[in-house]
């Protein structure tokens, strides 16, 4: 799998990084994106550890859902003392 681009966001902000896939794509560039790329069954973390591998660039669509749910993660993390958030 060849990939120059590895594309993130949150779930409901699918349509905006289909646009700027359907721009990248022109170029044209290989792209991973979770839509396109995941298929049922497979191992999540795997699949991006081995795309953030091998893809030079990463884009991570930020938005208000995307900080939302990385706050969430995060509060829920120190809550179970799996990290140390100061």
């Amino acid at each position: 799998m060849k990939a120059d681009f590895f594309i993130t966001y949150h779930h409901g902000d699918e349509l905006a990084a289909r646009w700027i896939a359907g721009v990248l794509k022109v170029v044209p560039f290989y792209l991973f994106m979770e839509s396109w790329d995941f298929l049922p069954g497979q191992r999540p973390v795997e699949k991006i550890a081995h795309i953030t591998a091998i893809a030079p660039c990463a884009l991570v669509l930020l938005s208000d859902r995307f900080f939302r749910v990385l706050l969430e993660n995060c509060k829920n993390l120190k809550l179970l003392n799996l990290t140390k958030v100061e």
